[in-house]
């Protein structure tokens, strides 16, 4: 009797765990279906349409300040500075990059028929085509850029004028074939669930400007532009030097205290219109009476109109003797003057006193 007792507590055990299991199996179903049904309901697929055209007429908006800068810029930019043309430049390329980010943050949920996707498609070709324009406006006229992470500006060699020509020319056809993109996409949320309107958008509003004459045009004119000149004017202005020269120091020798060592600081100056990267400053000095000359030398970059203090690396020298020091500045590529940018100076360096050292 104990034995069927406890079979039959097993049975109903068993069969109440099952009852549990189909029931939860019978609920998961439910809830899906509910979760399914309201994703494909018409309110819900109309709030998603709705809320992606709110965002997405944000970015419109704000794009149609850019578009008014863009046109600014490419009709002013022959008669701008460097420095305000690559500000400007700089700045919509930010400003359509970030445009992009926001479209790519909208989704998902993605709205009806890819329309989401197409939508951010214009976005990121605008943002890829200004920065298209402004990189190689940059690189025609061997203006420096830095990137992100970098700490100093690099100038990467100058495009030739046919190859920025059709680089321009296509970003114009990239910009103008996003605007064309526009039109059927209005539609199609028009027509979508929620029948949303998204506000109209045009990044070039005279597309002729955008042509590969109108481009070859602007290249000409930026490349004739004296105010977008390539000027290279690097000036090595003074030296400087330690341990610091004797007040005995003529028009010809410079006196030093008895000293083993020499550290020399170049300050270069740039009277160009360009930045110079990779300056190599060397520093050589020689005995009079002869022997094997020593050089160090340091490198560094400057900014048109600034200057750069470049202390170079220690040099060896000994107590009674006279060394020519010569100090020369590498001559930037496209700077016929060299003048100036060497200086010599015969070093007279104290003999050891008895307590030196």
């Amino acid at each position: 009797m104990a034995r069927r007792s406890r079979r039959r507590s097993t049975r109903s055990t068993v069969g109440i765990v099952l009852g549990l299991v189909g029931v939860l199996a019978l609920g998961g179903l439910a809830v899906n279906g509910v979760v399914s049904a309201a994703s494909d309901s018409p309110s819900y697929v109309e709030l998603i349409n709705r809320s992606f055209v709110a965002q997405a007429n944000v970015v419109v908006s704000r794009q149609q300040g850019q578009s008014t800068e863009l046109t600014r810029v490419l009709r002013r930019a022959p008669g701008m500075s460097r420095r305000e043309l690559s500000a400007s430049l700089d700045a919509l390329m930010v400003a359509t990059d970030a445009d992009a980010t926001a479209a790519d943050n909208s989704l998902p949920p993605n709205p009806t028929d890819n329309l989401g996707q197409r939508f951010v498609q214009v976005i990121r070709e605008r943002s890829l085509a200004v920065h298209v324009l402004g990189l190689t406006i940059e690189r025609l006229l061997g203006i420096a850029v830095t990137r992100p992470g970098a700490t100093t500006p690099q100038v990467r060699p100058l495009l030739t004028t046919s190859v920025a020509t059709a680089r321009l020319s296509g970003a114009g056809a990239a910009l103008v074939a996003a605007d064309q993109a526009v039109g059927p996409l209005r539609a199609a949320f028009a027509r979508a669930p929620g029948h949303s309107l998204l506000h109209h958008s045009v990044f070039v509003a005279d597309r002729s400007s955008m042509s590969a004459s109108a481009m070859s045009a602007l290249v000409a004119d930026l490349e004739s532009s004296s105010t977008l000149a390539i000027v290279h004017q690097l000036e090595l202005t003074s030296v400087a030097l330690r341990p610091s020269a004797l007040p005995t120091s003529t028009s010809t020798t410079t006196n030093l205290p008895p000293t083993t060592s020499l550290l020399v600081t170049a300050l270069l100056h740039d009277a160009g219109t360009v930045t110079e990267p990779g300056i190599v400053v060397t520093a050589t000095l020689t005995p009079v009476t002869g022997g094997r000359p020593s050089s160090v030398r340091s490198v560094g970059t400057i900014q048109p109109g600034g200057s750069l203090s470049l202390l170079l690396p220690r040099m060896p020298l000994t107590p009674g003797t006279t060394m020519t020091l010569t100090i020369t500045v590498g001559t930037p590529p496209g700077q016929a003057d060299a003048t100036g940018l060497t200086k010599t100076l015969t070093l007279v360096v104290a003999p050891a006193t008895p307590n030196f050292g």
